[in-house]
């Protein structure tokens, strides 16, 4: 790919996760204003993310990278003794909610296809837990 290729990708990558941040938040008063409880947090990877690009060293004649740009977000457990990534809905399935943090993840897709008027569909819905164990979703996709 080219670097212009490469680079509309991750900005495209990260303003997907930025949007999907900011229609949780309002999932969340949403699920506050009705008074509905029980609902197990959960977030999008976005805090403290960002898109940046390297700058190869100009002495070393070439770069080290296959690509000059990068999104990078806060690192999660990710060791062979933490819990692995968790699939909540494929790219065109959501599949069994058989949990209740699956059931809000769920919830949220739905609400997010309501909130934007039926132009967002959010799918690959996975993530971890944090060190805190809190949900964190990772490398959300949409349909729109």
């Amino acid at each position: 790919m080219t670097f212009q290729a490469v680079r509309e990708v991750l900005i495209a990558e990260f303003q997907l996760l930025a949007q999907c941040d900011g229609i949780k938040q309002k999932f969340d008063e949403f699920v506050q204003d009705v008074g509905c409880e029980g609902v197990p947090a959960f977030y999008f990877n976005f805090k403290d993310s960002f898109y940046g690009e390297v700058e190869p060293l100009s002495a070393s004649g070439h770069r080290t990278f296959p690509h000059l740009g990068f999104l990078a977000t806060p690192l999660l457990p990710c060791g062979r003794f933490d819990d692995p990534v968790k699939k909540f809905t494929g790219s065109d399935n959501l599949g069994p909610a058989n949990d209740s943090l699956t059931q809000a993840v769920h919830a949220f897709v739905h609400f997010a296809w309501a909130y934007s008027r039926e132009q967002l569909l959010f799918c690959d819905m996975q993530g971890t837990f944090d060190r805190k164990k809190v949900m964190c979703l990772i490398d959300p996709q949409a349909h729109t």
